[in-house]
C-alpha cells in the first residue's frame, strides 16, 4: 500500500512539474521572459540543427534569387507591387529592396537571416502570456520541428506560410493594456495580410472574435482594429488574383492524373504527418489508410466543441482545414503534386489541438509529454536535411554583378539564376562587347605561356524560368608570372566566336581555394575552348589546356 502510494505521489510530482515547465503561465514577470528568450534559443538550434547549411553557406532558393533579389536590384521600390504567383507577397519585398543598400555578396545572408527572424517572432508570440493556449513553449517549437516544414524553414520565399500562425495567434490574444503593443500587432497582421492570400482565409477568424468580443469593449476596439488590417490584405490580395487571372487555376505544366474520392481524404493525413504518414499510404493503399483518416477526423470531430479551448480549437480546424482545402482545389487535377506547404500549418495546428484536446490538467500533462517526447525525437529525426545540401558559393558569384559583364548566376534549386545585365562602370566593361565577336577580330596578343590551366567539368541546367538551356561550365587558371592575375576567362566556340565570360576566384582542388574559375554559357551547339586574359598592361590571350567540355 505504502509503495503504491509513492508511485502515485511520484506520478503527481512528475505531472505538476510537467505543467510548471511547459506551462509558464503562472510563473514571474521576469522569469517569464527569460523563458520566453530559452524557447527562442531552442528554436534557433532546432532551425541550425536541421539545416546547417543555411548559417554556415547562406543561399537564395527558390523565388528569392530570380525575383525578390534581382527585382529588387534592377527596379529598386518600384518592384515592391509585383506579383508573384499571383498575389501580392509584401514582406520578401520589403527584405529584397533593404538588402541592395548592402553589398550584392550579403543578400543570400540577410534573405535566410530575415527567414529565420520573422520564423523566430511567430515562436515569440505563441509564447505570449495573452494567448491562451496551454504547453505554449510546446506549441511554439512544433513551427520550427514538423518535418513538413523542411522546405519552409530557413529561406524567405516560403516564410509566407509560417508568419500566418503568427497573425492567426494574433487574433486570439487577450487585449494589451499598452497602446504601442496593440499598435505593433496591428501593423504586423497587416504586413502578413498583404504577404500571400491568407488574409483571406483569416477572415472568418476574426468574424468568430468579433462575435465573441461582442460584450467586451477593449477586445472588441482591438478586434476591429485587426479586421480592419486583415480586410484591407484580403482586398488587395483578392484585386491581384482577379487581375492576375489565376484564382482558382492549376498551376501550368501540371500532367492531369485522376484521383478518387478516398485520396481527397487521405491524402491530408499523409501529408500533415510526413514522411510517416506518406509512407502508410504508399505500404497499405487508399482504402485501409482512409479508415485510419476517418478516425482521425471523428476524434478530432469529437473534440473540437468540447471544453477546454473550444473557440481556439474551433478557429485551428477552420484555418488549417481552409489552407488545405484551397490548396487541394488548386491542384485537383493532379492531387498527388500538391506541394507540403499546403499542410504546413496544419500539421503545426495538429500538435496544438493535441495538446489543447484533454480536459483534465493532469490529462493535458501527459499529452505535453507525449509532445514534448515526440518534438525531441523530430529534432534528430530531420537533422541535417535541408532542400540544399551544397554551397552556392555566391559570395565568389556575386563579384560577376558589379564587373561590367553581364551576369547569370546559377543559385537552388538547379535551374534557377539570376540574371543582370553588364553594369558599364564595372573594371570589365570593356570586354562586354566581344560577346559575340570572333577572337581573331579582337586585339589580343596570344601567349599560352603566359598561364596554366584546364576547362575542367560542365553541367547542364535547364532555365526554369522559360529561357534557353544554359551551361554551368568550370575549370582552374592560373598565371605563370605571379605579379599577374587572371582577368577573366573567355569561352569560345569551335569557331573561336565568344560564347560568354567565366569568372576567377573559385575554389578548386587543382588550383587551391581561389584559383579555380565557374560561368555559364548559354545552349552551345557545339564543344567549347577557354581562353584567360592576364592582366600585363594590355589584354594578353592565354588558351587552357585539357579536354574540351563535351555537351551531350
Amino acid at each position: 500500500m505504502n509503495s503504491s502510494l509513492s508511485r502515485r505521489r511520484r506520478l503527481d510530482q512528475i505531472l505538476r512539474f510537467t505543467q510548471v515547465a511547459f506551462d509558464f503561465d503562472g510563473m514571474a514577470k521576469s522569469n517569464r521572459f527569460a523563458a520566453r528568450l530559452l524557447v527562442i534559443f531552442l528554436a534557433l538550434a532546432v532551425i541550425f540543427i536541421r539545416m546547417p547549411v543555411v548559417f554556415i553557406h547562406p543561399g537564395f532558393w527558390g523565388e528569392d534569387g530570380p525575383l525578390f533579389f534581382q527585382l529588387s536590384y534592377l527596379e529598386g521600390w518600384a518592384s515592391a507591387t509585383t506579383e508573384t504567383a499571383g498575389y501580392l507577397t509584401l514582406l520578401q519585398w520589403l527584405v529584397g529592396n533593404l538588402s541592395t543598400y548592402a553589398p550584392v555578396s550579403a543578400a543570400p545572408a540577410l534573405f535566410n537571416a530575415a527567414a529565420i527572424a520573422l520564423t523566430l517572432m511567430v515562436v515569440w508570440l505563441v509564447t505570449s502570456p495573452r494567448l491562451p493556449l496551454p504547453a505554449k513553449p510546446l506549441l511554439a517549437l512544433a513551427i520550427v520541428t514538423v518535418p513538413v516544414g523542411y522546405e519552409l524553414l530557413g529561406n524567405l520565399t516560403n516564410v509566407q506560410w509560417i508568419v500566418p500562425i503568427g497573425a492567426f495567434s494574433i487574433l486570439l490574444m487577450k487585449p494589451s493594456k499598452s497602446a504601442l503593443i496593440t499598435t505593433a500587432e496591428v501593423a504586423f497582421v497587416l504586413a502578413v495580410s498583404l504577404t500571400g492570400p491568407f488574409s483571406i482565409l483569416l477572415l472568418p477568424i476574426c468574424a468568430l472574435q468579433i462575435f465573441l468580443s461582442r460584450d467586451n469593449a477593449p477586445a472588441l476596439q482591438r478586434i476591429l482594429f485587426l479586421t480592419a488590417a486583415v480586410l484591407i490584405g484580403a482586398v488587395v490580395e483578392c484585386g491581384y488574383l482577379i487581375s492576375s487571372g489565376t484564382a482558382g487555376i492549376a498551376p501550368n505544366g501540371v500532367e492531369h492524373t485522376e484521383s478518387s474520392w478516398k485520396f481527397w481524404l487521405v491524402l491530408p493525413l499523409a501529408r500533415m504527418t510526413a514522411p510517416l504518414g506518406t509512407g502508410v499510404l504508399r505500404g497499405f493503399g487508399e482504402t485501409i489508410t482512409l479508415m485510419a483518416s476517418l478516425i482521425v477526423y471523428a476524434t478530432a470531430a469529437w473534440f473540437a466543441p468540447r471544453m477546454p479551448y473550444r473557440t481556439q480549437k474551433f478557429a485551428m480546424l477552420l484555418f488549417g482545414l481552409a489552407i488545405m482545402g484551397s490548396g487541394m482545389l488548386k491542384y485537383r487535377d493532379s492531387l498527388s503534386v500538391a506541394g507540403m506547404r499546403f499542410f504546413y500549418i496544419a500539421a503545426v495546428f495538429s500538435i496544438w489541438f493535441f495538446c489543447c484536446a484533454a480536459e483534465s490538467r493532469k490529462a493535458r500533462a501527459i499529452c505535453a509529454c507525449v509532445v514534448a517526447l515526440a518534438e525531441f525525437a523530430l529534432v534528430f529525426g530531420t537533422a541535417n536535411s535541408p532542400r540544399v545540401r551544397e554551397d552556392s558559393e555566391w559570395p565568389t558569384w556575386s563579384r560577376a554583378i558589379s564587373s561590367g559583364l553581364p551576369a547569370k548566376i546559377p543559385t537552388a534549386p538547379k535551374g534557377w539564376f539570376v540574371t543582370l545585365p553588364a553594369d558599364p562602370n564595372g573594371p570589365l566593361a570593356r570586354f562586354a562587347a566581344w560577346q559575340g565577336k570572333e577572337i581573331h577580330q579582337l586585339d589580343l596578343t596570344r601567349n599560352d605561356a603566359a598561364c596554366s590551366g584546364a576547362l575542367d567539368s560542365a553541367q547542364s541546367a535547364i532555365d526554369v524560368n522559360g529561357g534557353p538551356p544554359q551551361w554551368i561550365v568550370r575549370g582552374w587558371a592560373k598565371p605563370s608570372d605571379r605579379q599577374r592575375a587572371v582577368l577573366v576567362i573567355v569561352m569560345a566556340d569551335l569557331a573561336n566566336r565568344v560564347l560568354g565570360f567565366g569568372f576567377p576566384g573559385f575554389a578548386n582542388g587543382e588550383a587551391g581555394e581561389s584559383g579555380g574559375w565557374a560561368g555559364v554559357v548559354q545552349n552551345p551547339v557545339a564543344d567549347i575552348r577557354a581562353y584567360a586574359i592576364i592582366s600585363d598592361g594590355g589584354a594578353t590571350l592565354c588558351g587552357l589546356s585539357g579536354p574540351r567540355s563535351t555537351f551531350h
